[in-house]
């Protein structure tokens, strides 16, 4: 048979940074071409397929680590009132359990729309408590000064164009 039947195809692969990769293909070959006998050509073949699962899995590892920094720094950045960190804890098990990057980056998809829920969720929470505050203050002067009412509605507005909850508690 033809020795280079044997060697796997790196194609198939999608690393960062496939120098590593590629050097230990360049090798094995050397090596499997070199070789004496079918029994050697098996070996170095399947000492070759190690080594490059042993890569594949480092750099699936590398980019699981980047996935979680990546929804941690995001949830951070959005200054959440509500305690994430079980969710977080679910995201990130389940990019531990992840076999692909293509898997990997749907998770963190997945992960920052339920963050981006939840923040806009938090939002809407605060627009209407401070609603509830703008109406509920001065009420018993809304018959004695007409004007407290028209005041009171321009802040509702203020409140509803707000973006941030900063911004709502600033109105």
């Amino acid at each position: 048979k033809n020795k280079n039947e044997y060697i796997p195809d790196y194609r198939d692969y999608e690393f960062e940074d496939d120098t590593d990769y590629k050097k230990v293909i360049e090798d094995y070959t050397k090596l499997i071409n070199d070789s004496k006998s079918l029994d050697e050509i098996k070996k170095t073949l399947q000492d070759g397929k190690d080594a490059i699962d042993k890569l594949i899995e480092e750099d699936l590892t590398a980019y699981k680590d980047a996935a979680k920094t990546e929804i941690a720094t995001y949830a951070a950045s959005l200054d959440l009132t509500t305690d994430v960190t079980d969710l977080l804890k679910g995201y990130y098990d389940d990019i531990d359990d992840a076999t692909t990057k293509k898997a990997i980056d749907e998770i963190v998809k997945k992960a920052k729309e339920e963050l981006d829920k939840i923040k806009a969720g938090e939002i809407a929470a605060a627009k209407e408590e401070a609603k509830k505050e703008i109406e509920e203050q001065n009420k018993e002067d809304e018959t004695k000064l007409p004007d407290i009412v028209d005041i009171k509605d321009k802040g509702k507005d203020a409140v509803d164009k707000a973006e941030t909850i900063e911004d709502i508690t600033n109105r």
